[in-house]
């Protein structure tokens, strides 16, 4: 539904927000419209440990995060 948590508004994840959609705004118009089922998951090595980041769920866009930032 496009919906970013309040928590990223401020902080480092408002800066990882966007990053994201700094990202997402650069991609082609037919990836942005896809529909995706379920959350996103994106695996970031760091340091000897993983960060997960994961974005979505249910039915969504990647076109909706941008119109929630």
């Amino acid at each position: 539904d496009g919906h970013w948590p309040a928590d990223t508004e401020a902080g480092g994840k408002a800066l990882l927000r966007a990053l994201i959609a700094r990202e997402i705004a650069a991609a082609r118009s037919e990836c942005l419209d896809q529909i995706n089922r379920g959350p996103q998951l994106f695996l970031v090595p760091s340091a000897g440990t993983t960060i997960a980041i994961v974005i979505g769920s249910g039915e969504w866009r990647w076109r909706d995060l941008l119109a929630a930032s």
